[in-house]
């Protein structure tokens, strides 16, 4: 994780400029749907001072509403299969009936047609998932299932190439807030010291941009792939124990043990 937020902000911002063209296109799809921004605006002011009609025509919703009425008709779930032989069937099937009833309570049904939808509207489209209490007077957390707020919202590594982007090295969630909303959510941040750059990018008028951040630390482990199969972790092992482990193995299978990785 970066030693700062000024170090986090640079990295938002980059990945944003990044992606800036991508994202006005998308802006433009989604206008586009909305009958905004079919004409150039040159011309449309020039018609209306002429006092001519400017038509529009919602050539894209139907073709929307037929990919997303697919995905109402038969909704996404999600469903946990044994991998291999090693693997439990009945444990699968246990916890497929827990991101059931996750799914259920997160009304992710919607969640999800709601992603379909602006994913075929302007190619952005987006789910999260996260521990949240299980209602207001309890200390149980579980896992929820949530839509963002807007399709803008995510920021990520412009480095990531994989479709979902699992292989990126940080992420952010934004969303714009009243600075009276932010002030009584967090009384004690101060809002000075942004420079004219920064606030193009955190501050809007009134608003004030607050985001949630991820970045993945690389972690240096030392692996050991027993005889017997198992596979230990042995970062935090002495020499004596690993080699006592070894010994164990060895004589449990008669087999020399130990690839170190």
């Amino acid at each position: 994780m970066p030693d700062d937020v000024g170090e986090a902000r640079l990295l938002y911002d980059n990945a944003v400029s990044t992606d800036y063209e991508n994202r006005i296109e998308a802006l433009k799809d989604l206008r586009f749907r909305a009958l905004e921004g079919q004409w150039d605006e040159r011309i449309k002011a020039q018609r209306d001072q002429e006092h001519r009609p400017c038509f529009v025509f919602d050539r894209t919703g139907q073709i929307v509403r037929q990919v997303v009425g697919d995905i109402r008709l038969n909704p996404p779930s999600i469903k946990v299969r044994p991998q291999d032989s090693g693997a439990d069937p009945k444990l699968a099937e246990t916890l497929t009936g827990l991101v059931r009833n996750i799914e259920s309570v997160s009304m992710a049904d919607a969640h999800y047609i709601n992603a379909a939808d602006s994913q075929v509207t302007c190619g952005m489209g987006f789910l999260r998932v996260r521990y949240d209490y299980v209602d207001d007077t309890a200390f149980d957390m579980d896992f929820r299932i949530e839509a963002l707020s807007s399709p803008f919202a995510a920021v990520w590594d412009p480095g990531a190439v994989l479709p979902c982007r699992e292989d990126a090295e940080f992420w952010f969630i934004s969303e714009l807030r009243t600075e009276k909303a932010f002030k009584a959510r967090w009384p004690k941040a101060s809002l000075d010291g942004w420079d004219d750059q920064q606030i193009a990018t955190w501050r809007d008028g009134d608003f004030v941009r607050v985001a949630e951040y991820w970045h993945k630390k690389p972690v240096k482990k030392r692996l050991l792939f027993m005889a017997d199969g198992r596979t230990v972790d042995a970062t935090d092992m002495e020499f004596n124990e690993v080699a006592r482990l070894s010994e164990q193995v060895q004589m449990q299978t008669g087999a020399v043990s130990g690839v170190l990785r």
